[in-house]
C-alpha cells in the first residue's frame, strides 16, 4: 500500500516581491513531492508593489490569487477572503496549513477552525504588527487574538533569533516551541 501524500495548504499575505514570496517559493520548490502535495494561495499585491507571480511561474509553482485579500484592513474584504479560504480548505482537504505573515496568519488560522478534520497549523512570522502600527487599544486586541491563535497553532516559526526572542516575550506561555529558521 502506497503512503498517501500529505497535503499542505500554504497561505501567503500577498503576492508581492519580498522576503515572504521568496521564502515560500524556496520552501515549495524543496519539499519532497513524493511525500507532499502543495497548494499555494495568497492575496493581491498593492498597486505600488511589484507582483511576485514570476517567482512562482519560474519554479512551476501553481498558485491561486485571492482578489479580495489585501494588505490593508477591510472588514468586508477580509470577511470575503476568510470565506474563500474556508472553501479552499474544504475543497483541498489539507493535512497541514502553513500561514506566512500577519494577515495570512489571522485569516488562515481562523479558517482552519471551521474545518472539522484534525489539521496541523504552522505559522511563520515575517516581522510583526505588535508595535507602532495601531493605537494602544487596537494593539491590545491584536495581542489577545495573536496569543489565542498561537495557542491553537501546532508550531510557530520565526525568521531570526532576535524575532524569536521578541515573540517569546510577546506570546509567552502561548506556545511551547518557537522555531527559528536560522541555525544556532
Amino acid at each position: 500500500m502506497k503512503n498517501k501524500k500529505q497535503k499542505v495548504l500554504i497561505v501567503l499575505n500577498r503576492f508581492n516581491v519580498g522576503g515572504p514570496s521568496f521564502n515560500v517559493a524556496f520552501l515549495v520548490k524543496h519539499l519532497d513531492f513524493k511525500k507532499f502535495e502543495t497548494l499555494l494561495i495568497g492575496g493581491k499585491e498593492d498597486s505600488h508593489e511589484k507582483p511576485s507571480d514570476y517567482i512562482f511561474k519560474n519554479e512551476n509553482i501553481e498558485f491561486i490569487k485571492l482578489s479580495f485579500m489585501r494588505r490593508r484592513v477591510s472588514f468586508l474584504y477580509d470577511l470575503i477572503s476568510l470565506f474563500q479560504i474556508i472553501k479552499i480548505i474544504y475543497n483541498f482537504k489539507p493535512d497541514i496549513i502553513h500561514t506566512h505573515a500577519a494577515k495570512a496568519g489571522l485569516l488562515g488560522r481562523l479558517a482552519s477552525f471551521f474545518y472539522k478534520k484534525n489539521v496541523k497549523i504552522i505559522h511563520t512570522y515575517h516581522g510583526n504588527v505588535f508595535e507602532g502600527y495601531f493605537s494602544s487599544f487596537k494593539n491590545k486586541i491584536i495581542l489577545s487574538v495573536e496569543k489565542f491563535l498561537a495557542k491553537k497553532s501546532t508550531k510557530i516559526i520565526s525568521i531570526s533569533h532576535s524575532q524569536k526572542k521578541d515573540l517569546i516575550g510577546i506570546v509567552v506561555g502561548a506556545v511551547k516551541t518557537i522555531w527559528s529558521m536560522v541555525s544556532t
